[in-house]
This record gives structure tokens, C-alpha cells and sequence, in this order.
């Protein structure tokens, strides 16, 4: 028996372990009944500038 696959993966941050060189984005994927594949949404907007507390702060008000 496999894993129960989910129509929805809320959004997260992708915080490349805290490296502040790297591109940090806000993540999450959906599926729409009857489309086979899941659709993956990416936000970079916002997240790229300032330290690791701002980006954190953005990420927040991003995902709430």
C-alpha cells in the first residue's frame, strides 16, 4: 500500500539553509481534480533583500 497522495502542499519557505546568497522563495503546489499533474507556484518577490530577519518577516506575511 502506498503513500495517500495530497491534492495540496501549503506554502512554505525555502530558506536554502540560511545561506543569504542564495535565492529564497516561498513555496507550494496544488492539484486540480481531474488534471494528472500537480502545479508547483514559486514566489522570489520581496525575499532576496535585507537579513535573514527581514526575509523571515516577508516569508511570514507571505504564507499567512
Amino acid at each position: 500500500m502506498g503513500r495517500k497522495k495530497s491534492i495540496i502542499i501549503f506554502p512554505h519557505l525555502n530558506d536554502c539553509k540560511g545561506n543569504l546568497s542564495k535565492d529564497w522563495y516561498v513555496e507550494y503546489q496544488y492539484q486540480i481534480p481531474g488534471e494528472k499533474d500537480k502545479r508547483k507556484e514559486r514566489i522570489y518577490h520581496g525575499l532576496n533583500e535585507g537579513d535573514e530577519q527581514c526575509r523571515r518577516n516577508a516569508a511570514k506575511k507571505i504564507i499567512d
